[in-house]
């Protein structure tokens, strides 16, 4: 039974020692495969390079402008409307009234102004 253990113990220890050697060479095989790649294919690598930096700077800008509506909101009120803004809605509320919110349609829910007309064939003419 001792035995069984120390073998299975010493095949894990050799496991892991094969994959921290392994892992600690994939910076330099990456380096290795990169610069192989600019040697072959500079076209390729300018291209992909570029899209990947455009990528991150859209993330990182995009983290920005989040980050100043965040701050433009909470100088405001924590996105409450300003007294301008509030006054501005209730002088249009007043001239035109309050806009329905269910959109241009006039008619409740349920109601149906389908009218059809003949069954012709395969279809239906509305």
């Amino acid at each position: 039974s001792t035995t069984f253990y120390n073998s299975d113990l010493e095949t894990i220890q050799k496991t892991l020692a094969k994959f921290f050697t392994t892992l600690c060479s994939l910076p330099s095989a990456y380096k290795t495969w990169w610069l192989n790649l600019l040697k072959s294919d500079p076209l390729h690598v300018l291209v992909e390079t570029t899209l990947i930096v455009m990528c991150i700077i859209l993330v990182v800008w995009q983290r920005r402008a989040d980050w100043k509506l965040r701050d433009e909101s909470k100088k405001m009120g924590g996105g409450q409307l300003a007294e301008k803004e509030k006054e501005e809605l209730l002088k249009e509320w007043k001239e035109y009234g309050r806009k329905p919110l269910g959109g241009p349609s006039s008619t409740s829910i349920g109601e149906s102004t389908t009218n059809v007309g003949t069954d012709v064939g395969s279809g239906i003419i509305v």
